[in-house]
């Protein structure tokens, strides 16, 4: 699927920095290195817009943060037993 893809900070860390141009130039100076960008890795590119590497090329990717709940919605378990 090309687009817009959501991606959950949990299921990243952040592996290694390399600079470049564009995300072909980062993903051209990590080839034949051991941080080879792989499908599925996540790129930075100008102050937190993200990219995702696809099998079509790059697409644009977002993190999904989990929601604040309220204090009403976080309850102990032996409160509703």
């Amino acid at each position: 699927m090309s687009g817009l893809t959501q991606v959950k900070p949990r299921d990243y860390e952040e592996a290694f920095s390399v600079e470049g141009e564009s995300p072909y130039a980062v993903w051209a100076a990590s080839r034949d290195t051991p941080h080879a960008l792989q499908v599925g890795d996540v790129i930075e590119v100008d102050a937190f817009e993200l990219r995702i590497v696809k099998y079509v090329g790059f697409e644009q990717a977002k993190w999904v943060l989990p929601e604040d709940k309220t204090p009403a919605e976080v309850q102990p378990a032996a409160a509703m037993a």
